[in-house]
């Protein structure tokens, strides 16, 4: 911008002279114009530079230019890329005592046993890859006194994950996940399944101490766990033994792993937005007096292996020392479907309830199996039963026709047990099987149904950190 400078008397006669910035002016000196203010430089992946700042008028003395321009905007983050590509690889130690942290930028390698040992930290960037090695059978134990923080985020999780490219992965590609802590369990201390030593001190857990942290576990995904240690011996994708109320659980998904999804042996632990996809067994395992609670949670067996691949399977092994601790289990806000088919591999049902258990079901969808319930061994009668059922939906037949009355003592009307419950239901589920089976993942018609996992929010369950591929 030229600006007008002045009125000068040269003569007696008035001449009126206009002087601009940028012009040469006769004996008097013009003021120089001030320079415009630099634009500000833009946002997004890479800012544009700053604005130039204005050039100073050019007068005998010409004023200063125009303030510099803002700095460039600032660049966007990156999306996460769980691939490996590109990554250098590290074996994880073995035993970890002190504090080691996994991050980023480079892919991870479990070989063998990997253990988090008494006052070890293992900590976990999110978009952290970390492989399981198969021939190794390569597990990861967090021991007794020991902590996992792995806090991922919905589109930069963490992953456990095989080390075969995708199309040739399958369950029990690796090992598995095991938290043991100190809370008590039905024994005061147990062994941990999946191990070939279970005398060994390290793969006990058990204690007293309810409010015990093991550490930990949100957004992250395992996957084609399951590696079997010996004869009908598997690990599960995530075991709990003895964890304590002090864990943090949530937004876990465990897909295509040979045994359970997820398995409570005692402990307090308690667990939200959780996912079991292609379980080979159970999805939602609880015993040993494991007294807790899961809020939102998604099932659905896709190929399952074993005998009997039920939703729940729930025991308080009251054979145990000490029977007065029963399985407590809590479940609020849970779907779960089976395959809508006969299963050729032996029996699949809703849930199987057993012994020593205590508890309540409130808001399950149940639909897809042989029959949505089993009940076996003493399971109280219909006055007083073990667990209660409301607001919940599950699908017939609910029990099945070839249900042995002599494995339950006394006997138990299971179906008298869902009908008298409050608010349950036979129908009105508002989605298909189909729907729930859907090969890319439950359809809207199951996420926006506000049933069962979904009555709290239709989208919890979106993000990197959710996986429906088998293979």
């Amino acid at each position: 911008m030229r600006i007008l400078q002045g009125l000068f008397m040269l003569s007696a006669t008035a001449a009126v002279l206009t002087a601009c910035g940028d012009d040469v002016d006769n004996d008097d000196p013009g003021g120089g114009g001030t320079g415009n203010v630099g634009n500000t430089g833009g946002s997004g992946n890479t800012g544009n530079a700053g604005g130039t700042g204005g050039t100073g008028g050019s007068g005998n003395t010409g004023n200063t230019g125009g303030v510099a321009g803002g700095g460039g905007g600032t660049g966007g983050a990156p999306a996460c890329d769980l691939s490996g590509a590109g990554k250098a690889k590290q074996d994880i130690p073995s035993s970890i005592s002190g504090t080691t942290k996994l991050t980023s930028d480079k892919v991870w390698t479990i070989k063998g046993e990997v253990r988090v040992v008494d006052g070890g930290v293992l900590e976990i960037e999110p978009c952290t890859r970390i492989e399981g090695d198969g021939p190794s059978k390569g597990a990861l134990f967090i021991n007794r006194g020991g902590k996992i923080m792995a806090q991922g985020t919905k589109d930069a999780p963490i992953l456990f994950t095989s080390q075969l490219p995708a199309g040739s992965r399958g369950p029990g590609n690796w090992g598995g996940i095991s938290l043991l802590g100190k809370a008590p369990n039905v024994s005061g201390e147990l062994s941990i399944e999946g191990v070939t030593n279970k005398d060994a001190p390290e793969n006990k857990h058990g204690g007293n101490v309810p409010t015990d942290s093991s550490g930990v576990m949100t957004f992250v995904r395992i996957e084609f766990s399951g590696s079997e240690v010996a004869a009908g011996d598997e690990l599960n994708g995530l075991t709990f033994g003895s964890v304590g109320s002090g864990t943090v659980i949530e937004n876990v998904m465990v897909n295509s792993t040979y045994d359970d999804c997820f398995e409570w042996f005692g402990g307090t632990v308690s667990a939200k937005n959780l996912v079991c996809n292609n379980g080979g067994d159970d999805m939602f395992d609880t015993d040993d007096g494991w007294k807790g609670t899961v809020t939102n949670a998604f099932g659905r067996h896709v190929n399952p292996n074993s005998e009997d691949p039920n939703g729940y399977e729930w025991d308080g092994t009251s054979d145990k020392a000490n029977p007065t601790i029963d399985t407590e289990s809590t479940m609020i806000n849970v779907t779960m479907c089976g395959l809508g088919k006969p299963y050729a591999g032996g029996s699949m049902y809703g849930m199987v309830l057993r012994r020593g258990i205590k508890g309540m079901l409130d808001n399950n969808v149940v639909l897809g199996f042989d029959a949505s319930i089993d009940v076996r061994d003493n399971f109280g009668t219909l006055a007083s039963p073990g667990v209660s059922v409301q607001n919940s939906f599950f699908a017939l037949p609910l029990v099945s026709a070839t249900d042995d009355d002599s494995k339950e003592s006394p006997a138990f009307d299971e179906a008298a047990w869902f009908t008298g419950g409050t608010n349950n239901k036979t129908d009105g589920f508002g989605f298909t099987l189909d729907d729930c089976l859907a090969a890319n993942g439950p359809t809207t018609a199951v996420t926006g149904s506000g049933k069962g996992a979904f009555k709290e929010s239709a989208d919890w369950m979106t993000g990197l950190w959710i996986s429906w591929e088998t293979k």
